[in-house]
């Protein structure tokens, strides 16, 4: 076994358990623990969280969703929130350490709440026929499903080999392929003497085989059982063969192999090269099948590093992009809001009292920040032709429309600077408003404070700010602003801004809002409280993970780039030994020595170079590749040639 396959085989090795690390973490942090399916609930036509809890149940079959939350540290960890048991046991329960085994960051597990909203992504844990059947059910009782996919663990293997990620492990491949070859050439004397003692062919290959193929494995065994040592010492709690670290196994068991078939197709092919056992005593070798596989070796090497840095860089740039607007949202996305039930007039006239008494101690607290979009707003116009924006004061100063907080008891009026409005008319308009407003809560038995014009202010809006209601997606820069407390406000109107999610609540925790709402006794009127930041930070650290995927994958192409340079030298080196000695030792000149190692590095290259554009790869990084491969190449050749011995000149 010639020393250029064992490092080969480590260099393949590298690959495919950092390649397999990186998609068997990505996998973990999409699936955690492996569900049976992933679905997204995009319509509950007034279905409920008891209703798919109790389908979940009647099936054996456990649902969980997963978030990103602050850890109170300036970073984020892992939520998972479990609803249900399972029959079949699923990998982690709720209060109990989580089973990541280093491949996600830190992840606690909890119990799922009743105030959680039933829209959105769930993942099932059970039976794979218990989970079908669930799914099935879901749909039949009238929850709209926008996606439904089979989590299959060996689908999600075979996905692995058809990725970007795949191409890096090729390269891998081809360096195994190459050094076996090169490796089998130079024990020809050894297959001679074991032919000329009786040996067949056959045997000779499945011997060498064997051979390479117990080094390649027990290097893949001793790498696996020291991760899973060092698991064991900083995960206890967790185990090596959990859904990511089966992952991983599988992945690296498809990739040895493959290695093995590969290895002994290059054996055989030379063992059918120099079949004869004085050739082979001579020191024959198929010097030109060895060039010629190195040759294509390299040139499709490059090419796959090509593709890889491509494909690579390009997902790195959508992924910054797109967490570049993530966190722009997220710094206007903070609160919590409210779903409501559906509920009858009688059921509504009985807790609007208490909804009234929850609405004023947050409004008392300050918890409260709404921006709603009217568009047949009676405040400035009658008739109710003309919309506005109806909003708190800190959300005001927030927007920059004011400089500070008004007091509760006024409202405030802004008016385009490019309209025309009459002041007289405009207060009349609102005072009447505010009356119905009044007559609304009294029947609601709420009394709201009297107010008349002195209470009115009108003021033109700040240049440097443009108001943005929450319930809109587009922006009316031209729109009056009405500024107000909610506790000017009567319950129905509060309650249809919630509803409409543009009357958001800034309690520190989920938990305290739910606390308030019983204290009030208001529960009965919420179906869910959600965190409107929670969906933007589980995308935004979903997206740092791709960069960091991304990154990482471009940094492993480049450093392919080098290692190929480093190993098309070591062959081409060992395939011209006694040539560069007989150089060597005669004195020749730079250009005689080094020629042909700096002819071959641009003939390599000059293919992938062309094959490069159709791969999408720019031509800025392939002249970047080129570059790192011909040092590679050259580097390695020089050293080689000083390190060469009177002892080059003999076989092997």
């Amino acid at each position: 076994m010639h020393w250029t396959y064992k490092i080969a085989s480590i260099l393949a090795l590298a690959l495919i358990v950092v390649t397999g690390g990186l998609y068997a973490q990505n996998c973990e942090e999409t699936y955690p623990s492996g569900p049976q399916q992933d679905i997204i609930i995009s319509n509950t036509h007034n279905g409920t969280l008891s209703q798919l809890l109790n389908i979940a149940a009647s099936h054996h079959t456990m649902i969980a969703r997963y978030t990103f939350e602050p850890n109170g540290h300036g970073g984020n960890e892992r939520v998972i929130s479990v609803f249900g048991s399972t029959d079949d046991g699923a990998d982690f329960a709720a209060d109990q350490p989580y089973p990541d085994y280093g491949f996600s960051i830190r992840t606690r597990v909890r119990q799922g709440d009743d105030m959680t909203a039933p829209l959105g992504r769930w993942l099932v844990y059970g039976g794979k026929s218990d989970a079908e059947a669930m799914v099935n059910d879901v749909r039949a009782a009238g929850f709209e499903l926008a996606i439904c996919d089979g989590v299959d663990f060996p689908v999600l293997v075979s996905r692995f080999f058809s990725n970007s990620l795949a191409s890096i492990v090729f390269v891998g491949f081809i360096v195994v392929f190459v050094s076996a070859a090169l490796s089998a050439s130079v024990s020809s004397r050894m297959c001679a003497i074991q032919s000329l003692h009786g040996m067949n062919q056959p045997n000779i290959v499945i011997r060498q085989s064997l051979r390479h193929a117990a080094f390649f494995f027990g290097c893949a065994l001793t790498g696996w059982f020291a991760w899973a040592v060092l698991g064991l010492i900083f995960w206890p709690s967790a185990s090596p063969l959990g859904f990511a670290g089966r992952m991983l196994l599988s992945i690296m068991a498809i990739s040895a192999g493959i290695c093995l078939i590969l290895t002994s197709l290059a054996i055989a092919m030379v063992r059918i090269m120099v079949p004869h056992a004085l050739a082979l005593l001579k020191g024959r070798r198929p010097m030109r099948f060895l060039m010629a596989v190195s040759c294509i070796g390299a040139v499709t090497l490059l090419c796959l590093v090509n593709a890889s840095a491509g494909t690579s860089l390009s997902k790195l740039e959508q992924a910054r992009a797109s967490a570049k607007s993530l966190k722009q949202a997220q710094s206007s996305s903070r609160g919590l809001q409210l779903q409501l039930w559906y509920v009858s007039d009688q059921t509504r006239t009985t807790y609007m009292p208490n909804w009234n008494g929850f609405i004023k101690q947050s409004t008392d607290a300050e918890r409260i920040r709404f921006s709603s979009l009217d568009e047949t707003c009676t405040w400035v116009d009658a008739s109710g032709e003309s919309a506005c924006i109806i909003m708190d004061s800190q959300t005001a100063v927030q927007q920059h429309l004011m400089t500070s907080a008004s007091s509760g008891g006024s409202i405030t009026v802004l008016l385009p600077s490019d309209g025309q409005w009459d002041t007289g008319t405009l207060t009349d308009n609102v005072l009447a408003t505010y009356a119905f407003q009044q007559s609304q809560a009294m029947r609601e038995g709420l009394a709201l404070p009297s107010l008349d014009a002195r209470d009115v202010v009108v003021d033109v809006c700040s240049r440097d700010g443009v108001p943005t209601p929450f319930n809109a997606d587009a922006d009316y820069p031209h729109a009056p602003v009405i500024i107000m407390n909610a506790s000017l406000l009567s319950g129905d109107a509060t309650s249809a801004m919630v509803s409409t999610g543009a009357m958001i609540f800034d309690n520190a925790t989920r938990q305290q809002i739910i606390t308030d709402l019983d204290d009030s006794g208001a529960r009965p009127l919420v179906a869910s409280v959600v965190n409107r930041s929670d969906e933007i930070q589980t995308r935004l650290a979903r997206n740092l993970q791709e960069i960091a995927f991304f990154a990482t994958t471009a940094v492993i192409s480049f450093t392919c780039a080098i290692g190929s340079g480093i190993m098309v030298a070591l062959t081409l080196c060992t395939l011209r030994r006694q040539s560069m000695f007989v150089e060597y030792i005669h004195g020749a000149s730079l250009r005689l020595r080094f020629g042909p190692a700096m002819t071959l590095a641009v003939a390599l290259f000059a293919p992938a170079c062309l094959i490069s554009p159709f791969v999408g790869t720019n031509s800025a990084l392939s002249l970047s590749i080129a570059v790192m491969f011909d040092l590679a190449l050259l580097a390695t050749t020089v050293a080689y040639d000083s390190r060469l011995r009177a002892d080059s000149i003999k076989h092997p």
